[in-house]
């Protein structure tokens, strides 16, 4: 039985991307370049929605940056329709609503296993906050389209003028064939976000936040917290680190990564140790990683929370436990360490290995303001910074090269 249904209300600039959708040839492509705050998510859900219910049989595809933001996107289109007659499962461990006209909408992440699936029988794709989304990741979801030849929909905030995202956006803007673009600032979106509530913002986010995601601008690559960062990019030649950072993982998705530098403080590692949860075996494999380079003569572990137990557990595997050193992350010493970076990177004092999930996490950092005045650094995932932090703070010294931070963004 087919189902057909209407999509709720739609305002603003929320109507022309439906008849935009709607108007699109196969295998077409609508950039959505988007501030916040703006009915962004509900507009995605409504076209998934709109997708499922009147193509019987189809299989669209949803893929966000991280696990946490598809499952709540999944959890948001469940409250939809889960007192509807019109699902037949929804399946919470697996993330797929499957409905009564043998349709179905998966919802996967840039973090979880991504083969193997295909967008079918006139299904779409839609990948949500396209701009976070890492570039690598980019060659395994493009593909989902190639079976049945699917519409995709690319929606974000904008953020610096580089990336997959941004040459969908200026494809689109050029007009090229089969792009078509709709950008949030062309309308008034004064419903949604209010002058008032805009200036709210201006005192709870950063500048460059703010002009991104408030304003919808895009930036230039030199306005990022850590500047023209890619300017410093280099596979060195020298593959033995002296120094090695660690960053474990937590529940907030991050991984365990070890981020060394070489003797002319070259990054020339970048370990990213995960899917192995047991904390014995993680810590016995970052063991193996540093046992394997004996030219390591410091390796600094971060000792917050789970960071205690794989210490006491990697010691008993190092083979020379001595150049082990523990460092306690507060605030103050998470901005001290961090400003350590922005300077080396600034005085092109070291060099950085061009890792997509290295520049994905710096390109997205930021400085937050807090209420009691004070701010300090963060970022959907940042054990690659961290990491990175860790190591680079054990042999820069910033005294002695003058001064670079720019504070008080």
């Amino acid at each position: 039985m087919d189902v057909y249904l209407k999509s709720a209300k739609m305002i603003s600039w929320q109507g022309d991307c439906v008849t935009t959708f709607e108007n699109m040839n196969k295998g077409d492509t609508l950039v959505i370049c988007s501030q916040r705050q703006v009915g962004k998510s509900f507009t995605c859900s409504q076209l998934l929605l709109y997708t499922a219910l009147n193509n019987s049989g189809s299989t669209s595809i949803y893929v966000s940056p991280t696990n946490d933001s598809s499952r709540k996107f999944f959890t948001d289109i469940k409250n939809m329709v889960e007192n509807s007659h019109l699902t037949t499962k929804i399946n919470e461990s697996l993330l797929i609503i499957e409905f009564i006209n043998k349709s179905q909408i998966i919802f996967r992440s840039a973090e979880s296993k991504l083969r193997g699936y295909s967008c079918k029988k006139g299904g779409i794709l839609v990948v949500d906050e396209a701009y976070y989304v890492p570039s690598d990741i980019w060659e395994v979801v493009l593909p989902f389209t190639n079976v049945d030849n699917s519409k995709k929909v690319f929606i974000s905030t904008p953020r610096f003028k580089i990336g997959f995202f941004y040459d969908c956006y200026i494809r689109a803007l050029s007009g090229d064939k089969g792009y078509h673009l709709i950008s949030t600032t062309d309308y008034d979106t004064s419903m949604f976000l209010s002058d008032e509530q805009k200036e709210e913002y201006t005192r709870l986010l950063s500048p460059q936040a703010y002009k991104s995601e408030i304003l919808g601008q895009w930036l230039d690559s030199g306005e990022g917290l850590f500047g023209d960062y890619s300017s410093v990019f280099l596979i060195p030649e020298d593959k033995e680190p002296e120094v090695v950072g660690i960053d474990w993982s937590n529940n907030g998705g991050d991984d365990t990564v070890l981020s060394g530098f070489n003797h002319l403080h070259q990054q020339c590692m970048l370990e990213i140790v995960t899917n192995i949860e047991d904390p014995v075996s993680r810590a016995i494999k970052v063991a193996e990683i540093i046992n394997n380079h004996p030219t390591i003569k410091t390796v600094v572990a971060e000792t917050n929370s789970i960071g205690e137990v794989y210490i006491s557990i990697i010691k008993r595997h190092l083979k020379r436990p001595s150049i082990l050193k523990t460092f306690t992350t507060t605030n103050d010493t998470k901005k001290r360490i961090v400003e350590k970076l922005i300077a080396a990177i600034g005085q092109k004092a070291i060099t950085l290995l061009p890792n997509s999930q290295l520049d994905y996490q710096m390109s997205i950092y930021e400085m937050q303001s807090l209420k009691n005045g004070n701010y300090t650094y963060n970022g959907k995932k940042d054990d690659c910074i961290m990491a990175t932090c860790f190591a680079v703070d054990e042999f820069y010294n910033t005294n002695s090269r003058g001064t670079y931070l720019l504070r008080g963004r």
